[in-house]
């Protein structure tokens, strides 16, 4: 049985938002509750043509949610949740290393990392730190750019022949297999793919080609 956990996006600031939408399509499509949340003005501005907004802290509290992905530097700690660091934006080294964004702050729970040039020093704070998980995510506001697209599934088997020119290691000059082959062809169960090798006679080349169908 799927528990129903109750998902808070909590951000600052409106460049936020893009990086959270990814999220919330993939919370709601696996059927958990979401909400959004933003302790500045700037924020909620951008987040007024939602309906799954907390207006305030109470609001927040009372909604009691489980997990809180954090796009932002901070949230609060008295909020009993899981509280997961999803960041605002790549490593640009704009800050001292203390300052940057391998800042450990103590209030989150997990960081989800964008690629291994962070994920490698978030490992490494870890073993000093030791209060926190840290598991390689990619970052969501790019996500858009790099839709997994679900292929239709063939229903019919594909079968590969390749055959060397040695022939008595090569299933081309076997008639037997030949002779099977031309029948499953005819039967158009399976689609099949063949590659010979270039030194195969012409005439065993010819053979073959006749074969020629929708399913070969």
């Amino acid at each position: 049985m799927m528990l129903p956990y109750k998902f808070l996006i909590y951000i600052s600031y409106s460049y936020a938002v893009p990086i959270g939408n990814p999220l919330e399509e993939e919370i709601i499509k696996r059927g958990f509750t979401i909400k959004w949340f933003s302790d500045l003005e700037e924020g909620k501005t951008a987040l007024h043509n939602k309906s799954n907004v907390l207006n305030d802290i109470k609001e927040v509290l009372h909604y009691k949610p489980d997990i809180i992905l954090t796009i932002s530097d901070s949230v609060p700690d008295f909020i009993n949740a899981l509280k997961v660091q999803v960041f605002h934006g790549f490593n640009a080294e704009k800050r001292s290393f203390k300052k940057d964004h391998f800042r450990i702050r103590g209030l989150f729970d997990l960081y989800c990392t964008q690629g291994p040039s962070t994920t490698s020093i978030f490992k490494m704070l870890q073993k000093k730190h030791k209060n926190y998980e840290v598991i390689e995510t990619g970052w969501s506001k790019v996500d858009p750019l790099f839709p997994i697209e679900k292929k239709p599934k063939n229903t019919i088997p594909t079968v590969m022949i390749a055959s060397t020119f040695t022939e008595r290691l090569s299933l081309a000059h076997n008639e037997d297999v030949y002779q099977e082959i031309k029948r499953l062809v005819k039967a158009e169960h399976y689609n099949f793919t063949m590659v010979l090798h270039p030194k195969i006679p012409k005439h065993i080349v010819d053979k073959w080609a006749a074969l020629e169908a929708s399913c070969f």
